[in-house]
């Protein structure tokens, strides 16, 4: 069963239609759905900040909300949860989330601005744009069984906190996916899905979290990271290793198109531009230039059992490692570095490929 709302909000008149649409998702979700339901919003929700500056909770729970109203819909100061079962769509052509009130880059509170719970799901029909964010522990919490959809473009951009915190559900973005200039994790999938069909951009990301690896991306526990279309990882940061990516023991990773690995660094690890302890494959070119890492492998480094694979033109140059291998590393005995015979390796001197004991 479909049933539609449209809340005019009487005797609200004298409040904005911003406030109004927040009204409106109080009234829709003030009890369980009993199925379907589309809400066509006067205008942006934006909500009033709580006392210390905790954001307003909206819980979808008993069936599907459908989110609709202008073309370009902002939401600011609000957080949803969706539960086992239930669905949240926003249907715009564009959605934007942020900035908060208030917003201070480093501010960090508990909760999550989208939280899928093992049975629910969201779904974004247009294109999706988040900036200013902070007064919260991640912008996306997804459980495992839960499910995140971006169905066009979508930007993270200026996060003061996590932007994918521990993704262990399936996540999938069907056009370009850009994060730029967020100071903690972009990805951080922990044995969950995800897949970038567009081109995948990861530029300065995670230069203030402390004790973490994989500035851009990391993949952990087990998880899979399937990239369709151009990746680039520049200026990409993390306290441990993988400056730009980390591939955990377990876990899988495939990029078929061309990846960049520009300017990463790992302050206190191995993989400047990329460490990979799992399975690791190159489908496309690969170029790794001015990366740097305090241990092993300035450009991509494998160690702990994993397995690299070039498939195509590698370019690997001008990267620094503070022990060995400037350019690429294999520091554990086990680990190894495939290169496919119809592959070349250009841009090192062999000195720069080292293998510790």
């Amino acid at each position: 069963m479909r049933s539609f709302l449209f809340i005019s909000a009487l005797g609200l008149w004298a409040t904005s239609s911003v406030r109004a649409s927040c009204d409106d998702l109080r009234t829709a979700l003030s009890s369980p759905l009993t199925g379907d339901t589309t809400l066509e919003l006067s205008g942006d929700a934006d909500c009033p900040i709580l006392e210390d500056n905790e954001l307003e909770e909206f819980t979808v729970e008993g069936g599907t909300l459908t989110l609709t109203g202008p073309s370009t819909t902002k939401f600011t100061n609000l957080k949803f949860t969706i539960m086992d079962q239930a669905g949240l769509i926003f249907d715009y052509d564009t959605t934007e989330f942020g900035p908060n009130l208030g917003y201070e880059q480093e501010d960090s509170f508990g909760g999550y601005m989208v939280q899928v719970l093992s049975g629910g799901s969201v779904e974004f029909l247009g294109e999706m744009a988040a900036t200013g964010l902070a007064n919260m522990r991640s912008v996306f919490y997804n459980e495992a069984g839960g499910n995140i959809e971006f169905a066009d473009n979508a930007v993270f951009d200026d996060i003061g906190t996590n932007v994918f915190r521990s993704n262990l559900g399936r996540l999938r973005f069907y056009g370009d996916a850009t994060f730029t200039n967020n100071i903690y994790l972009a990805i951080d999938n922990e044995g969950g899905s995800v897949r970038i069909n567009g081109e995948a951009t990861f530029v300065e990301n995670g230069r203030s979290f402390d004790g973490h690896s994989g500035g851009g991306f990391s993949n952990t526990d087990g998880g899979t990271a399937i990239f369709r279309g151009p990746a680039l990882f520049s200026s990409n940061a993390c306290d441990e290793s993988g400056g730009g990516v980390y591939n955990g023991e377990g876990s899988k990773m495939t990029f078929y198109q061309k990846t960049g690995l520009y300017d990463n660094w790992s302050k206190d690890g191995n993989g400047g531009g990329m460490d990979n302890r799992g399975e690791l494959k190159f489908r496309g070119a690969v170029w790794a230039t001015g990366n740097r890492c305090a241990e092993s492998g300035g450009g991509i480094s494998t160690g702990n059992g994993g397995t690299t694979t070039f498939y195509g033109w590698v370019t690997i140059q001008s990267n620094d490692a503070g022990t060995t291998g400037g350019g690429m590393s294999t520091y554990v005995v086990g680990s190894s570095v495939y290169v496919d015979e119809t592959s070349s390796i250009i841009g090192f001197n062999v000195d720069d490929v080292c293998e510790e004991s």
